[in-house]
């Protein structure tokens, strides 16, 4: 496999909870503001593991606060749909936690230094509980919170009635009457420090200048990746989001320092305390999947800092003894080999000692499953280099060409024509033009067949760019969507309706293209206010039905549109998906297949029953998918695990894992089975042929999908599997920010990091790691803009 080099560290909020600081308090009232029972509880039934069994379909919960102040507030927690025990078993409690990060758990009365995650409330009174219509209702006090995201789970099931794990999320962040500043997050790359800053209701006119340690920043504001002495808000409500980039040395892991920012206008000042953290400096981890063997350098440790530990809560993966000590470069090297039997889904952290202070620190990835070429001689592989920034491909069926879209951000963009048996490119076609001149970036592709049309979506301009699939150097034409149709990402044409179909990924929405006129004449907007539908990725189009396939990247559901009904919508549970991506659908056994990033696997809906059937386990970051009705198998690109994963539709196993190079992004196959993938590496971007010449046809031949369809068994035995918790929000090859390999190395300290996830309060690693001296990191979400 590849191997990733990257020079950056990423860390969210640092926060301080030790001591009498990490004895928090939660406390349950009735509506009227009685006390319920709120006595915490020890035990290991709500652990990880049983919160994995207790996924429900139907229960909802809501909260009349989405956003609280860092002193604590009273959320009013309202559930509905809980359906009755199905075997009559009355309900004599459920269980309350309270997450941050989507992961970690904030306890009641923990002990200090220590984190259970088998911690939680215990609710028995009779009012609490859901009545006969399946509705339930209380008061939630939390306590005084860090700025981050926060998550109110309940589960249901082992007290009795019908199994439940509803969830709804709220922030904690300082409630502005009055011009704020406060910590952001702490990034590092190339041993330069970046302080990003959070600033609200700042003066129009503010100008902003930086001291650290009460002497002058030795490094600079970023403004635009350019330096800055002073700076100002990004509008006139007085919202702020930027950052300090300090000199290399300026801030070395473990040390704690107060960055001093002043306002000249009305010479008022903010303290920001943070504690530096080490980067990533090297990697032989692309993606940490179980039996890995390789090595990382830390950077940005002071000389004579050891690492001590690597591993999960309640792991260490290093050997007796095995530390690994910085030098005078700042940089310390450890080997290490993960365990095959590692948790999937669970944070690594990072143990390290500097003097006598044991501090700890996300190492911003998860455990994958195992990686490992499987049947590699099963299948002819060969590869070419492509265009940079190549993107998604589609098979031209009258020709047998190959389209790729590719963009190459302030570079290049265009579409490129590919021989299917050589992998050559044979014409390029140019970039649409803005009507100030800039190009157009293209991204998602598909191809009207009939009518000789190839269409990509225009991902910054909203809408698409069409070219003539005969001679792709004809000027292409832009055709602009809605200010609804953000972020456009994926494309799906119905050949019959002459229609393309393009979702956006920061929205809920889904444009309608006529590409006769090559107009924009309709939007399909998914979900409801209470059931939203966030994040329009990826479309398998039914070109016999008319059926179009999504998945939403933020709302565990995937979605059926029927195009040719009125855009009627069927909506199936997924359980917890991180990063649902990858939609395919096997149109005779009615399976709809969901790839999703964060939990590294496949799920399989029964579209009939609407039940899960299965979770298959792939590379890291299983990204995009595609069925192939020859092989009945399903091809899956993992991004970060840098493999092709081919599962069996009927057997519902993976029968092949192979080495794709750096980021693998989309994956095809033609109508003789032949698979072609592209990959989306930071150099010499590739395009595969995967030719399965090991495995037999097994093609059926009832085009109109009537083959024993429908029976909702399927013979196949629903898994018992739910997905791993995740709460992972990265780019659009990881949420919705086309083109932006965001774990590429950064060369003046900007935002380039690893994949962010969520991060498990106050990891102990096992065999003399402690837990961060100030406690433990929280997580702020990943924003999806920045302004440095």
């Amino acid at each position: 496999m590849s191997k990733n080099t990257t020079q950056n560290r990423t860390v969210r909020r640092s926060a301080a909870i030790t001591g009498a600081g990490a004895l928090l308090a939660l406390t349950l009232t009735a509506g009227g503001g009685l006390i319920a029972n709120a006595a915490p509880v020890s035990g290991a039934s709500f652990g990880p593991a049983a919160a994995a069994a207790e996924v429900a379909a139907t229960p909802q919960i809501t909260l009349d606060k989405t956003s609280v102040g860092l002193d604590g507030a009273t959320i009013h927690v309202t559930g509905t749909g809980v359906a009755p025990d199905p075997e009559g078993n009355p309900r004599q409690w459920f269980a309350v936690k309270l997450l941050t990060g989507g992961t970690g758990v904030v306890l009641p009365n923990q002990e200090a230094g220590t984190w259970d995650a088998s911690g939680f409330l215990k609710i028995s009174d009779a009012k609490y509980l859901p009545d006969a219509n399946g509705n339930f209702a209380f008061d939630l006090v939390v306590p005084s919170l860090k700025a981050g995201s926060y998550t109110v789970q309940i589960l249901g099931g082992n007290g009795g009635g019908s199994s439940m794990n509803p969830k709804a999320t709220f922030t904690a962040e300082p409630q502005a009457t009055e011009a704020t500043m406060y910590l952001d997050e702490v990034l590092v790359a190339d041993n330069k420090v970046s302080v990003w800053v959070f600033g609200k209701k700042l003066p129009k006119d503010s100008k902003l200048t930086a001291q650290l340690d009460g002497k002058k920043v030795p490094g600079t504001w970023m403004l635009n990746s350019k330096p800055t002495d002073v700076i100002g808000p990004d509008n006139d409500a007085g919202d702020f989001n930027h950052r300090v980039l300090l000199d290399a040395g300026a801030a070395l892991a473990g040390s704690e320092h107060v960055l001093t920012i002043t306002n000249s206008l009305d010479n008022s000042t903010y303290d920001i305390p943070f504690t530096a953290v080490p980067s990533t400096v090297d990697s032989s981890f692309n993606t940490p999947s179980q039996g890995a063997q390789g090595d990382i350098t830390f950077g940005n440790l002071p000389q004579g800092a050891k690492v001590t530990g690597i591993g999960p809560d309640g792991a260490n993966w290093l050997g007796t003894d095995q530390t690994a000590v910085a030098g005078a470069d700042n940089r310390a090297k450890i080997s290490f080999t993960i365990p095959a039997d590692a948790p999937v889904g669970q944070d690594i952290r990072v143990a390290y000692r500097v003097g006598e202070k044991n501090l700890s620190v996300d190492l911003g990835q998860k455990v994958t499953p195992n990686n490992a070429e499987i049947n590699a001689d099963k299948f002819t592989v060969t590869h070419a280099t492509g265009p940079q920034g190549l993107y998604q491909l589609v098979d031209d069926k009258k020709t047998g060409s190959l389209f790729a879209t590719f963009t190459q951000w302030g570079k290049q963009t265009g579409v490129a024509k590919i021989d299917p048996k050589t992998l050559a490119v044979l014409q390029t076609g140019p970039a649409a033009k803005t009507a100030e001149g800039a190009d157009i970036q293209v991204f998602g592709i598909g191809i009207d067949n009939s009518a000789r049309k190839v269409v990509a979506s225009a991902t910054s301009g909203n809408g698409i760019v069409v070219y003539d699939a005969d001679d792709l150097t004809k000027a292409p034409v832009y055709v602009q969507g809605g200010p609804e149709l953000n972020h456009a990402r994926d494309v799906a044409v119905d050949e019959t309706s002459h229609k393309a179909y393009v979702g956006s990924s920061l929205s809920n929405t889904i444009g309608v293209f006529d590409l006769n006129e090559n107009k924009y004449v309709d939007t399909i907007a998914l979900g409801t206010e209470e059931e939203p539908f966030t994040g329009v990725m990826s479309f398998d189009f039914d070109e016999a039905t008319g059926d179009l396939y999504t998945t939403s990247l933020s709302g565990g559901r995937a979605a059926k549109v029927e195009t040719r009904n009125g855009n009627k919508a069927t909506y199936y549970q997924l359980g917890e998906l991180s990063s649902a991506s990858g939609t395919a659908f096997d149109p005779v056994k009615k399976q709809l297949f969901i790839a999703a990033q964060g939990n590294s696997d496949v799920t399989v809906v029964d579209t009939v029953s609407g039940k899960v059937v299965k979770s298959i386990p792939t590379g890291g970051g299983a990204l995009n998918l595609f069925f192939d009705p020859v092989h009945r198998f399903v091809y899956s690109a993992n991004r970060t695990g840098g493999t092709v994963s081919v599962i069996d539709a009927d057997s519902l196993e993976r029968v092949g894992n192979l080495d794709a190079g750096q980021y693998p992004n989309d994956v095809t196959v033609t109508p003789d089975g032949v698979a072609y993938a592209v990959n989306k590496a930071d150099e010499n971007n590739q395009i595969f042929r995967i030719d399965p010449t090991g495995f037999p046809v097994k093609k059926d031949d009832d085009k109109e999908h009537d083959n024993g369809a429908g029976t909702g068994d399927n013979d196949t035995k629903p898994d018992a599997k739910t997905p791993a918790n995740d709460t992972n929000h990265a780019d659009l090859n990881q949420s919705g920010n086309a083109g932006d390999n965001s774990n590429a190395a950064q060369a003046n300290g900007s935002e380039g990091k690893l994949a962010r996830t969520g991060l498990d309060e106050g990891l102990l690693i096992a065999g003399g790691a402690a837990v961060i001296a100030a406690g433990a990191i929280l997580v702020a979400q990943r924003r999806l803009r920045r302004h440095g």
